[in-house]
C-alpha cells in the first residue's frame, strides 16, 4: 500500500508545563474549508477502500448482515 504523503508543521502545545509536539495539527482543519485537508482525506480514503475491497470475507459478511437487516 502507498499511503498519501503527510506534511508536518512545527506546532507545539504546552500542557501543564510540558511541551508536546503536534506536527499533524493542520489535519484537524475542517475539510469543507481546507482543500489540502480534503485532498489528504480523499487520498487516505482511496487507500483504505482499496484494502477493504480486497478482504475476501467482506461479501459473505455483507450478505449475512443484509439478511438480518431485511
Amino acid at each position: 500500500m502507498k499511503y498519501p504523503e503527510t506534511r508536518t508543521v512545527p506546532h507545539t502545545d504546552t500542557y501543564h508545563g510540558q511541551e508536546v509536539p503536534d506536527p499533524h495539527r493542520w489535519l484537524e482543519d475542517d475539510i469543507r474549508l481546507n482543500k489540502e485537508v480534503a485532498a489528504w482525506v480523499a487520498a487516505q480514503s482511496t487507500v483504505t477502500q482499496g484494502y477493504v475491497e480486497g478482504i475476501e470475507a467482506r461479501e459473505p459478511l455483507r450478505a449475512r448482515l443484509r439478511t438480518f437487516w431485511n
